[in-house]
């Protein structure tokens, strides 16, 4: 495993560095610590603030490189996931109130959308990734997220919830179900193509000693995802990225990813998939064929 650590060696780079130092143990990852200077900050000043760093990597049996540059944090971030291939980029921002953010969340949701590697937004402070909360709503797009949660839980060792927001439907819900924990339970039993798709994530996930819990919320995916965080004990959230969205999906679907990277105050791993999306038209044929075979074999 190989791993692109980006700081600029102050103090408030700090958490980046520590979680990766977490990640990389647990892992015995390879790790580049990549230093950004712009034009107004000298090359050495970060090389000395991270200099310290590498000790503690070292002394932690780390087998870590220091590269510095100068000129833009992003551009250059993303030029050396071109130069190298990594396995995970991790990276520092803060909230927006913070002025000092290492990397602003705008500037490392641009990150994402360039590289090709899952990208680690470190916010907050140090925690112990004991808990990964994985938000899922089936399909190709989160599948190659949920392989990596396995590989990073496994690790660490942490218990992942899987969560899924549906669309809140007043009274059905209520009449049908009562609670959230019934809710999970009566959706797995069921038949759906959601049903099958968190089944196998569950299954692949405790195939790997993995302690797995299901969890549904109902309204906005964005809004939900981010009260989970608040509410429950979860230490990373990962989220999924579809690749090469056309306009409509990237509104529909790009927007939560991007304001979790706005508005989450916990680490959160962003995971972009290797399948895309089938279109509204692929949708619409496959349910068409679909109901023509269920005619066909319920003819005498």
């Amino acid at each position: 495993m190989k791993l692109l650590v980006c700081s600029d060696g102050s103090e408030r780079g700090s958490t980046v560095l520590a979680l990766a130092r977490r990640i990389a143990v647990a892992g015995r990852a390879e790790v580049t610590v990549f230093g950004v200077t712009g034009a107004e900050v000298q090359e050495d000043t970060v090389y000395e603030g991270l200099r310290r760093t590498l000790k503690e990597y070292e002394r932690n049996g780390i087998n870590v490189e220091l590269v510095t540059r100068r000129g833009d944090p992003v551009t250059e971030i993303i030029k050396k996931t071109r130069e190298t291939k990594y396995d995970l980029v991790m990276i520092g921002t803060h909230r927006k109130a913070d002025e000092r953010a290492v990397i602003p969340p705008a500037k490392a949701y641009a990150i994402i959308e360039e590289v090709d590697p899952p990208v680690f937004v470190a916010v907050g402070d140090d925690r112990p990734l004991a808990r990964i909360l994985v938000c899922t709503g089936g399909g190709p797009c989160i599948a190659t997220a949920v392989s990596v949660t396995a590989q990073l839980a496994r690790s660490l060792p942490a218990a992942v919830t899987l969560l899924t927001v549906l669309p809140n439907l007043g009274g059905l819900h209520a009449s049908l179900l009562m609670r959230r924990e019934a809710d999970a339970e009566a959706l797995l039993r069921s038949n759906s193509a959601l049903a099958r798709d968190l089944g196998a994530e569950k299954r692949s996930l405790e195939a790997s000693g993995i302690e797995v819990t299901v969890r549904l919320r109902y309204g906005l995916v964005a809004d939900e995802i981010l009260k989970e965080l608040d509410q429950g004990d979860h230490d990373l959230v990962v989220v999924g990225a579809c690749p090469d969205p056309n306009a409509w999906r990237r509104y529909l679907i790009g927007n939560v990813t991007r304001e979790i990277v706005h508005r989450a105050d916990h680490p959160i791993l962003v995971v972009r998939g290797t399948q895309s999306v089938p279109s509204l038209v692929q949708r619409i044929r496959r349910a068409i064929a679909r109901m023509i075979r269920d005619v066909r074999g319920r003819k005498p």
